[in-house]
């Protein structure tokens, strides 16, 4: 996902965002802040019609995958105009 507007900011390191393949996108921040069970994140999708999962596979890195409901494949293209937070409780 390309971030257009960065709202705020609470983690020491920075994230990069990668594809890695339709629809699946990889946050990698420069420190080990997501804790495992403990990092979540929030999508709000705006006017489109979307089904998404987010994980945070390493204490390193948070997955966003998207798809479109009628499809049973992963879709890029599916985040445009959308808000998302990444949290991580103590």
């Amino acid at each position: 996902p390309v971030i257009t507007t960065l709202l705020e900011n609470t983690f020491e390191g920075v994230i990069t965002w990668a594809r890695i393949s339709a629809g699946v996108y990889e946050g990698t921040i420069t420190t080990t802040e997501f804790t495992n069970l403990k990092t979540g994140l929030i999508i709000t999708p705006i006017g489109v019609d979307l089904n998404c999962a987010s994980s945070s596979p390493t204490s390193s890195t948070v997955r966003i995958q998207t798809w479109v409901p009628s499809s049973v494949s992963f879709a890029d293209g599916q985040l445009n105009e959308t808000f998302y937070e990444i949290r991580v409780y103590p």
